[in-house]
């Protein structure tokens, strides 16, 4: 696991310091990177007899939301859906739809006891006080391919050493991306078919380095 610090000086060093946060485009960097793979996951629960359950703050994309632990069912789009009955009260029942709107889910019906709201979803890194990214560290290169690329960018006098850099590890940064897509594929197929053969995992493509000191940025 490497800090961001650790990170900083990492890219520090192909970079040369020219007065830009390097920590803050490293956590650009994580977010990008999880936007793109959805590789971090999270789940939250809370207790509740409301119909509206606010999202986490760090939240990007659902993968699951269950009541009393029985997945509920997005709710069909481009479609009419009562909220409140003619009398204008709400519908109430067991929960088995659900939609996302306004920074929270909507059940319906709304619940008639109180039960247990679990979600399941892709998270950002929003802390920015957090020392160490929240990606598995086997990813951690990918963020300084990214910082390197973006820091070199901005500045005004490019050599053509820099230009090569830049292209070089903006094909790094692709190619992570790519084996991160690969892992979390594999890792649906092989959740999706209980299987517990660990030899059809992805191994780890950084398994190459030894430690951070060998990445060539």
């Amino acid at each position: 696991m490497s800090t961001f610090a650790e990170l900083s000086m990492i890219v520090r060093r192909s970079t040369g310091n020219i007065g830009i946060d390097v920590a803050q485009v490293l956590r650009e960097g994580e977010n990008e990177f999880i936007k793109e793979t959805k590789i971090t996951e999270q789940t939250a629960s809370v207790t509740t007899d409301e119909n509206f359950f606010t999202l986490p703050a760090d939240y990007l994309r659902a993968i699951r939301i269950e009541w009393n632990d029985t997945p509920l069912v997005p709710a069909p789009k481009n479609a009419y859906v009562d909220l409140r009955d003619a009398g204008g009260s709400l519908i109430t029942g067991t929960p088995t739809y659900y939609w996302i709107s306004d920074g929270g889910v909507q059940l319906l019906p709304s619940p008639t006891e109180s039960g247990i709201i679990t979600l399941l979803y892709i998270r950002f890194n929003n802390d920015t006080d957090s020392a160490s990214p929240i990606i598995h560290s086997q990813w951690h290169s990918s963020l300084v391919y990214y910082a390197v690329k973006e820091i070199l960018g901005y500045k005004e006098d490019l050599k053509v050493s820099d230009e090569k850099k830049i292209l070089r590890n903006e094909k790094k940064w692709n190619e992570s991306i790519q084996n991160a897509k690969t892992v979390r594929l594999i890792d649906q197929i092989e959740s999706m078919d209980d299987m517990e053969d660990s030899a059809m995992r992805q191994t780890d493509p950084l398994s190459g380095y030894d430690g951070y000191s060998q990445l060539s940025v």
